[in-house]
């Protein structure tokens, strides 16, 4: 299968409403709160460094390279940038269709000019060249350009990030429905033998459907029934 290097509009509307959706379970006026994005941004981004082996002052061969892990972390960090995107137009006075063109077009842009072609470079070497970026100056380009550097190294497409992010929506708006900001809710899962996070779980789950337009609805109806059964319930957040 060959891999696409650009989003369709239907997926980045898909994400965006998505992304609205959730972040309006925090806050319904939530483009207005004046959140930090580039602080939760750094926090996602050292976490999926943290994936590799970075730490001079440890043994190379403490941690193997966490390339699943890595992959969430990216997620994460879009889930950030997507709400920084929309807060950003919604505050110039954009309508939110007109805002998911507007950053369909931007990402798409960034995917064909700013990435780079040096396909030497590591995974690591992109995640520590975007954590340290001012995301505050740098600008659009710079900052998606190296972003997407990041999911270009790791092997993925935009089909596959459109579906991760998916997964990981869901699984976040199941989260806030079940406690998470209050605490209460159960993040650790039996699944076969083992005791693993809900994210471990999630993709898993995500495997067996299609990433078309009745992925949200099944898969949430999955997590739900999946959380109902096996979640450890001596284990909260």
């Amino acid at each position: 299968k060959r891999k696409k290097r650009m989003f369709e509009l239907s997926q980045i509307k898909t994400m965006c409403e998505m992304q609205n959706s959730l972040n309006s379970q925090v806050h319904p006026e939530w483009t207005k709160q004046g959140w930090d994005w580039s602080i939760a941004i750094k926090m996602e981004t050292s976490e999926l460094v943290d994936s590799f082996q970075w730490k001079h002052w440890k043994s190379v061969n403490s941690k193997k390279a966490d390339i699943d892990n890595a992959k969430v972390e990216w997620l994460d960090v879009l889930h950030f940038l997507l709400s920084a995107d929309l807060e950003y137009w919604a505050l110039e006075g954009l309508s939110l269709d007109d805002s998911i063109v507007s950053i369909t077009n931007d990402y798409n842009t960034c995917l064909e000019r700013y990435t780079s072609k040096d396909e030497t470079l590591s995974t690591l070497e992109h995640a520590k060249a975007f954590f340290k970026l001012d995301y505050s100056v740098c600008g659009m380009e710079k900052t998606m350009g190296t972003f997407f550097n990041i999911m270009n190294s790791l092997g993925m497409d935009t089909d596959e990030a459109y579906k991760g992010y998916i997964t990981k929506n869901v699984l976040n708006q199941h989260r806030q429905a079940n406690g998470y900001k209050e605490g209460e809710y159960h993040k650790i899962w039996i699944h076969g033998d083992e005791e693993v996070e809900d994210n471990v779980v999630a993709f898993v789950l995500a495997q067996g459907f299609e990433a078309d337009e009745r992925l949200p609805r099944l898969l949430r109806s999955a997590i739900e029934e999946y959380y109902s059964k096996h979640a450890v319930r001596n284990n909260l957040l």
